[in-house]
């Protein structure tokens, strides 16, 4: 049985990563990750969202653009992935697939 979940997570402070979900979803194959969208389509954000597997600041992982399509990541659980912002309360919205 395929098992969904989901949320958006908006970063209130730019360089503090902070976790995907603070939920454990164990038996997730793969997280789908989306800066997050206005109704009518347009970015809802101003600036890059950075994703990684550690909430370190450094110049490291994923980069996506306010236009990025997203991206899907292989991983066991969304709750072992951050998400840091260059541009306060910007957002991605993500689904985890397992």
């Amino acid at each position: 049985m395929m098992r969904i979940a989901s949320g958006v997570l908006v970063v209130a402070a730019a360089a503090t990563p902070k976790p995907l979900t603070t939920t454990e979803y164990h038996g997730c194959r793969s997280v789908f990750v989306q800066p997050k969208t206005n109704d009518d389509g347009t970015p809802a954000n101003t600036s890059t969202v950075r994703l990684d597997h550690t909430a370190a600041l450094a110049p490291t992982g994923i980069e996506l653009g306010p236009t990025s399509s997203g991206i899907f990541i292989p991983c066991n659980d969304p709750s072992k992935l951050f998400v840091d912002v260059a541009t306060n309360d910007d957002s991605v919205v993500w689904m985890a697939f397992g």
